[in-house]
């Protein structure tokens, strides 16, 4: 498990100390989740943060190249290391600044819009109390947990459902590179939130959705202090054919067509697959002249 810790080699043997006594006390296949961003994302796809022994991460194994080593003995392998557990230790999250902290919410929310309205409906009235820490913290925390582990159980091996997991992010990826990963600019959790905007209204462009949904999710982002417009961007986020020209260096293009998660409404996202670039370059536009 990650050990987050400050500073030097003194610190770096200490962490060291407590990472063995702690999984000393846990269950074999317990996972710690410390960070606010790594707690939803890596630690419940279920991949390279399994560990296959106390000492060695699952990536380190799947480095060792041998012969007899097939995809099949792999997806055995992610089966037969599940993990159990979840810890989060949600104090940890003051240490985090605003903006981060903020950046981290927009992942929280993106549960809500997935396929659970009832989560998004209580964030609108709770975001206050979650940034503030208690209960409410715990709960959106535990609730993100759970909701990303039930999308990646029922797709395991990512050909189906688990592609939900990235509402918002094919724009918030154009962005990242527009701004060349410039965190002076944009992290990620602040592309995710204008991304999550975007699909919405992109959805509601394409007939999919009501305004009134679109409408809902821009303002609660707002709300907390997360942007949502293209031109929250700060320098700018370029042109429509810059941006479409991003999104098909995106890792989760498939063989040219870009696949887009939308969404019938607030707990209704699904797979767009083959979305017209014209349908999307004519979007961007419009978005590059909102105010």
């Amino acid at each position: 498990m990650p050990l987050n810790l400050v500073h030097g080699p003194p610190n770096s043997g200490r962490a060291g100390l407590v990472r063995q006594r702690f999984l000393a006390a846990l269950p074999r296949d317990t996972e710690g989740a410390l960070s606010l961003a790594r707690r939803r994302d890596a630690r419940m796809k279920g991949r390279v943060r399994l560990a296959i022994d106390r000492n060695r991460p699952l990536r380190h194994a799947i480095e060792i190249r041998h012969p007899s080593f097939e995809c099949e003995d792999f997806v055995a392998l992610l089966r037969a290391n599940r993990m159990v557990l979840v810890v989060a230790d949600t104090a940890l999250l003051d240490t985090l600044s605003e903006r981060e902290f903020r950046a981290g919410y927009a992942e929280v929310v993106k549960y809500g819009l997935i396929d659970n309205a009832e989560f998004f409906s209580w964030c609108e009235v709770n975001h206050a109390a979650i940034f503030n820490g208690g209960p409410e913290r715990e709960r959106a925390v535990e609730v993100s947990c759970l909701s990303k582990a039930a999308i990646v159980e029922r797709d395991e091996t990512e050909t189906g459902d688990r592609a939900l997991l990235n509402l918002g992010h094919t724009f918030a990826h154009a962005l990242e590179r527009h701004v060349n990963y410039d965190a002076r600019r944009l992290v990620h959790g602040e592309a995710v939130a204008i991304g999550l905007a975007l699909a919405f209204r992109f959805s509601v462009k394409l007939g999919l959705a009501s305004g009134q949904d679109a409408t809902r999710v821009s303002m609660h982002l707002a709300k907390v202090g997360l942007p949502t417009r293209l031109v929250d961007v700060p320098g700018g986020a370029g042109d429509a054919a810059g941006l479409i020209d991003a999104m098909a260096q995106d890792k989760k293009v498939s063989r040219g067509a870009l696949t887009f998660i939308l969404a019938r409404g607030i707990g209704q996202a699904f797979v767009a697959k083959n979305v017209s670039a014209a349908d999307v370059s004519g979007f961007l536009t419009e978005e590059l002249e909102r105010r």
